[in-house]
């Protein structure tokens, strides 16, 4: 699948993801998600859960100072 993902910072750090294009692509039989544009997930303390949202109680939190700008899906097609 396209995996785009920020990474748990530090206060006063800064990322940015931008100018990113995906085009002319065939997804088959992904195994969690297709598509994830979003908080990096792993194991560790602050990061998105690897078993959310399947599990209550589990989090998301959403990295602080990442900007993201242009990022294009063209031509995307999901076949599972």
């Amino acid at each position: 699948g396209i995996y785009l993902k920020s990474r748990p910072g530090q206060v006063g750090h800064t990322g940015e993801i931008t100018n990113v294009t995906y085009e002319n692509i065939l997804i088959s039989n992904a195994t969690q998600w297709s598509i994830w544009i979003g908080p990096q997930q792993a194991g560790y303390k602050d990061a998105c859960s690897l078993l959310w949202p399947f599990i209550p109680g589990t989090a998301c939190p959403i990295p602080i100072g990442i900007t993201w700008n242009n990022i294009i899906l063209r031509n995307v097609t999901i076949d599972s």
